[in-house]
């Protein structure tokens, strides 16, 4: 099954003021809704670069910046080779470069985003492994826009603030910004029967459930052979499949079925158990959800509940 995790090191090389502009409403509009497709519970949703390119990315709460695949951006005249970014995939410690593109005018439905600079990824086993999408699109986005994912429909809502009447449809998490990722504390029973607190990733570029990280594996029952579980921007992810009995998240109690666990770096034998997890599309896909990044809020919803 294939997993998508993400995360951008360092920063992009920032334009000036001047220059920036960022992501907005064409004209006076205040909402729009894009259709998008599913594939392997990632959400991927049709824009176009620079008025030329078709472009399909996938829409991922766990990327801070843009990242298009040299497949089909790496012949764009404003692309700077010579200028690297480093990036990789939560879960490998393995570095990949990639080239820096800038400015760039994308758009997205209603929505155009000037000034944007992306990061574009050589040949990978990520982009070979999805041919059919041509990059990724997180942070930008939710920073601006107030975003509505409803998985049954195959829709995504930007609004400009959050919908009146929200609170009376849908419940409310908080969670907290952590290096432009939402994360909520979620408390994990593992086999031995022991709760731990876990900072938790809402992570729409995750095609999982639930996945655990942690350098202290024996803390879990866990089957032995050692799988793959995913291809991120660095390569491949490997892990174990993993019993969690049930997953507090907020006031939310979830049972997770098929959980992975991905074993990272650190020394085994610290007295701090160091584990930190993500919930993916295959828990999200259940619900309809809501990010308002301005408050901080995961609004949630069970699609039987519509």
């Amino acid at each position: 099954m294939f997993a998508l995790v993400l995360a951008l090191i360092g920063s992009l090389i920032t334009p000036t003021r001047e220059e920036l502009s960022g992501y907005n409403f064409n004209e006076e509009k205040e909402v729009t809704t894009i259709k998008f497709r599913t594939y392997k519970n990632l959400i991927i949703i049709p824009a176009r670069l620079n008025d030329t390119i078709q472009l399909s990315l996938i829409l991922d709460t766990g990327t801070r910046s843009l990242i298009l695949f040299e497949r089909k951006c790496g012949k764009i005249g404003n692309l700077y080779r010579d200028r690297k970014i480093r990036i990789h995939g939560r879960g490998s410690m393995n570095l990949a470069d990639a080239g820096f593109s800038f400015p760039n005018k994308i758009t997205i439905g209603d929505i155009t985003g000037i000034g944007v600079g992306a990061a574009v990824l050589k040949e990978s086993e990520l982009s070979r492994a999805m041919p059919q999408v041509d990059g990724i699109i997180g942070y930008e986005l939710f920073v601006r826009f107030c975003i509505q994912i409803d998985y049954a429909a195959q829709t995504i809502t930007l609004h400009n603030r959050v919908p009146e009447n929200t609170l009376q449809s849908f419940r409310s998490l908080r969670f907290t910004l952590v290096d432009q990722h939402p994360i909520i504390n979620s408390v994990i029973q593992t086999s031995r029967k022991k709760k731990i607190t876990v900072s938790t990733l809402i992570d729409t570029g995750s095609s999982m459930g639930l996945m655990v990280f942690t350098n202290q594996k024996e803390n879990f029952q866990i089957q032995d052979v050692e799988m793959e579980i995913g291809t991120g921007l660095a390569g491949r992810v490997t892990g174990f499949l993993v019993g969690i009995p049930s997953c507090q998240l907020g006031d939310l109690k979830i049972f997770p079925e098929n959980s992975k666990l991905v074993v990272t770096g650190g020394n085994p034998e610290d007295k701090l158990f160091k584990v930190s997890a993500s919930l993916g599309g295959g828990f999200l896909k259940d619900y309809v959800v809501m990010f308002s990044y301005a408050t901080s809020q995961l609004f949630i919803k069970n699609k039987r509940d519509i």
